[in-house]
């Protein structure tokens, strides 16, 4: 969400390009002839990149078979991403739909450990993908897994390596391909938006058959693009806060703290508020919403299910003996919202915004067993069902404490972060200022081949 594309220049630059009406989970949006128009005729990128996901078995005389997720991508994917290569090279203009007699491949830094014990001689080399040999031309640099946010590609072909794709390439209808831009310095998405529609309308007019239904042009930036992760998160958060709140509902009910604390490591709330903070930082009403909805979903699944199961419970007898008592140790610390508990919604906001930005996921662990948002939630569905309405207002309280506290806490760390973030690259320009010698021409040194 703050990486999107790990390894990726200025990612604040780069677009993703929606075709038709705009989904969280959309299907490729460009045939390749509709997106090389696209490419050739805009005046408001510096690049257009596209690359369409699939898997593929790599094999070798005398060892197992291993089924691997490959991009295959336009020649300019690494150039528009502005990644540079580990060892060898990336793929050249001219070879981005051409099938070869033998095509090249690059590697993803975590097959060439794995599978070829990082050879530094790897470039050149045949490996064998699907029965067919494929050269290595390069290696990508650690950290680079591929352009959808979240996913992971192990290594990159063309567009027609084997030149079983030729129908795809040279039909308008056929839409596969996923595609991202970099817009030009000081042009707007809404500016490269209109620049993208004007050309689309000429094509649609061109070829009216091949473009039956809605065809505007959405560009959305990295963070929020419905390309990649972010629309499985968006539909398996309820289901998964279900789950968590049905975990944490018997531990308050059992009095065991170990499921409270399973209940607050499965609950993914802390992505959709991170979404929120991240959609106030950037001043972008949609993230926004799209956030709050995320939460008001996930958590009304949660205590619905969690109602569910507490009026069963009573229904049937089975209420733990001490919870029927009023013996509830868990439960007092929930419904009782208190200073402590802003003072610690307000550390664990700060450490998880340290976390996300600077990609230490372990310390995340220690936000999610920290702030008492599921146990919270649980805790509502289950005073409601044993008529507890007290006890349900204070974990309601609690509940939304929580919430806003690591909102703002969220909002406030990012836009921190940006300026200290700002000051820091201000005072290293002078130090990494280009000399020179970047400039000239490279001479032939001793030992050069």
């Amino acid at each position: 969400m703050l990486h999107p594309i790990p390894g990726a220049r200025q990612t604040d630059e780069l677009v993703s390009v929606m075709r038709g009406a705009w989904s969280t989970s959309p299907t490729p949006p460009l045939s390749y002839l509709d997106y090389r128009d696209l490419r050739e005729q805009n005046h408001s990128l510096t690049g257009l990149l596209a690359y369409h996901s699939d898997w593929i078995t790599l094999t070798r005389a005398g060892a197992a078979p291993e089924r691997i997720y490959i991009g295959n991508v336009s020649a300019n994917f690494f150039d528009v991403l502005g990644v540079k290569p580990l060892l060898g090279r990336f793929f050249l203009p001219e070879e981005e739909t051409r099938p070869d007699a033998q095509p090249y491949v690059v590697l993803g830094y975590s097959l060439w450990k794995t599978r070829y014990a990082g050879d530094p001689q790897i470039v050149g080399k045949a490996i064998e993908i699907a029965r067919h040999p494929v050269t290595v031309i390069g290696v990508a640099p650690e950290g680079f897994i591929g352009a959808a946010p979240g996913l992971r590609d192990d290594a990159w072909l063309t567009l027609n390596p084997l030149g079983t794709n030729e129908y795809r390439l040279t039909h308008r209808s056929i839409d596969f391909l996923i595609v991202l831009g970099r817009l030009r310095p000081g042009m707007s998405r809404e500016q490269a938006t209109k620049d993208l529609e004007t050309i689309m309308r000429r094509i649609v007019a061109a070829y009216p058959n091949d473009h039956l239904g809605t065809n505007t042009i959405t560009l959305d930036p990295m963070w929020r693009s419905p390309f990649g992760a972010n629309g499985y998160m968006a539909a398996t958060l309820p289901i998964l806060l279900a789950i968590a709140g049905l975990i944490g509902a018997v531990g308050i009910l059992t009095n065991s703290q170990i499921l409270i604390v399973g209940a607050m490591v499965v609950g993914p709330e802390y992505n959709a508020i991170m979404g929120v903070a991240l959609g106030i930082d950037k001043r972008a009403k949609r993230p926004v919403i799209r956030g709050l909805l995320a939460l008001i979903a996930g958590f009304s699944a949660a205590m619905i299910v969690t109602l569910l199961l507490a009026l069963a419970i009573r229904w049937s007898g089975h209420t733990p003996k001490l919870y029927s008592l009023g013996v509830r140790p868990v439960s007092s610390l929930i419904d009782n919202p208190n200073l402590f508990s802003i003072i610690v919604a307000v550390l664990a906001g700060i450490v998880g915004v340290v976390s996300l930005t600077e990609a230490r996921a372990s310390a995340l662990i220690g936000v999610f067993i920290s702030v008492t948002t599921i146990p919270a939630a649980a805790d509502i569905a289950l005073s409601v069902g044993y008529g507890s309405w007290s006890e349900a207002r204070g974990s309601a309280f609690q509940l939304l404490l929580n919430v806003t506290v690591l909102i703002a806490i969220g909002a406030l760390g990012l836009r921190a972060q940006r300026i200290i973030w700002g000051a820091r690259e201000q005072a290293e320009a002078p130090r990494n200022a280009p000399s020179l010698a970047n400039h000239l021409p490279r001479q032939r040194r001793s030992g050069d081949g």
